[in-house]
């Protein structure tokens, strides 16, 4: 009953200050973590699975989830990494790297997704509606430009 009486303190406190920074955040799964989603972070995000507005720093767990902010970071993640908004950095993951919207950096994950690129994508599939730089996997799929839109072992794109 007592921690169930903190965890609605710790949530509801997180909630009342959204619009804030913080520089530590830690999550079992969201909801269920010291800030709300709605915060940024600047610093460090050690979780389960967590969800945060945006982060500068490092982000280590087994789901890593940005929302729309635009975040610089380190992002490792057991199982995978999921970006909403702008991504300055490297995603690493064993599974999957998902990112919606631009991306400059790298992804390395056995599977990596993103919308637009600007960098490297190494893992045995790589996805990318866009990219400026190269895919290094099994198989490589762009969208629009690239070598072919499908290309086994490398494809790439500098226009």
């Amino acid at each position: 009953m007592k921690f169930k009486i903190l965890v609605i303190l710790v949530l509801a406190m997180a909630s009342s200050l959204a619009s804030e920074t913080f520089k530590f955040q830690l999550a079992l799964f969201n909801p269920v973590q010291i800030h709300s989603e709605e915060v940024s972070i600047k610093g460090a995000r050690l979780n389960i699975y967590g969800k945060n507005k945006s982060l500068t720093g490092f982000d280590f767990g087994i789901v890593n989830h940005l929302g729309t902010g635009s975040s610089k970071a380190l992002q490792i993640g057991w199982l995978g990494n999921i970006v909403e908004g702008d991504f300055e950095g490297v995603q690493y993951a064993d599974l999957f790297n998902y990112s919606s919207s631009s991306l400059s950096g790298a992804q390395i994950s056995a599977i990596n997704i993103s919308n637009d690129m600007e960098g490297l994508q190494f893992g045995l599939i790589n996805f990318s509606d866009s990219i400026h730089g190269v895919q290094l996997g099994l198989l490589n799929f762009i969208s629009e430009g690239g070598v072919l839109p499908i290309m086994p072992f490398i494809n790439w794109d500098f226009d």
